[in-house]
């Protein structure tokens, strides 16, 4: 969006392959000084993006686990010649654990592994991958088990996002408990999107059966001072991006909610 500034552009990109050039990357750094857009991939506003799964998807092997690890590592660099600060990740393991393939000690020894190395290489830079819940209900899903993931690896660069959505759904811990237990400490990254507490709808607050009060109150108690990021593409709203238009009329908008329901922040 060459009209927009702030925190109303963004720069989109193919997010699936971070392998470009010098000359594209710096191109690209030139386009975000020039707009201040803190922005980048998928048209997330805001200083955190989601690193690809591959990695995080410890269901693989783990020979397909290192090629992916490298991926990550690749936008590892991206994201902190960009200025982006928190890179986003899925724990993985799901599928293993509900199928049964691999004992929970197995998968957390493979997550182990791979967080380690991505920590190990992002030690001494500002970009900081965290964690996000998982809408399964009962693996990783919980402030308590992203905790203890992280406190195995024996880093202290892996935080956590909190998915407001994920939480949601199949509700085992609540939002306002999640965030307390986390602390400023863990919680560096926000997801906020609201559903019905049956599927991740990805609807904006208000949109769904979430708590917003008692969310953001918790947010307010522990000093949460970080972006509070809207995932919500269940909404009409993302089929307007096209349109500069509707786009300058529903940012503002969605400024105005976040103002409203994190009222403090």
């Amino acid at each position: 969006s060459k009209d927009a500034k702030g925190p109303h552009a963004f720069i989109r990109t193919r997010r699936k392959d971070p392998r470009m050039d010098k000359a594209i990357k710096q191109k690209l750094k030139e386009l975000a000084d020039k707009y201040e857009t803190t922005g980048f991939l998928e048209a997330d506003p805001s200083k955190f993006m989601h690193l690809v799964e591959g990695a995080a998807d410890h269901d693989a092997d783990c020979q397909i686990q290192h090629i992916a690890l490298q991926g990550e590592i690749l936008f590892i660099e991206l994201f902190e010649m960009l200025g982006i600060e928190r890179a986003v990740l899925h724990p993985g393991g799901m599928r293993t654990f509900a199928d049964g393939r691999k004992s929970v000690s197995e998968i957390d020894e493979q997550r182990n592994k791979g967080l380690v190395e991505l920590a190990e290489f992002n030690r001494n830079m500002k970009v900081m991958v965290c964690l996000e819940n998982m809408a399964t209900g009962y693996y990783m899903s919980c402030a308590e088990s992203l905790i203890g993931a992280i406190r195995k690896t024996g880093m202290d660069n892996i935080k956590i996002c909190l998915d407001t959505g994920h939480l949601n759904i199949r509700k085992r811990q609540e939002h306002e408990d999640f965030i307390r237990i986390c602390g400023k400490q863990y919680l560096q990254a926000l997801h906020i999107a609201d559903n019905d507490g049956r599927s991740d709808e990805h609807l904006p607050p208000g949109g769904g059966t979430v708590d917003w009060k008692k969310t953001a109150a918790a947010l307010i108690e522990i000093g949460y001072d970080r972006l509070l990021n809207f995932e919500v593409p269940g909404t009409s709203w993302t089929s307007c991006f096209g349109d500069l238009e509707l786009r300058h009329t529903i940012l503002p908008f969605a400024k105005k909610l976040g103002e409203t329901v994190f009222k403090g922040l």
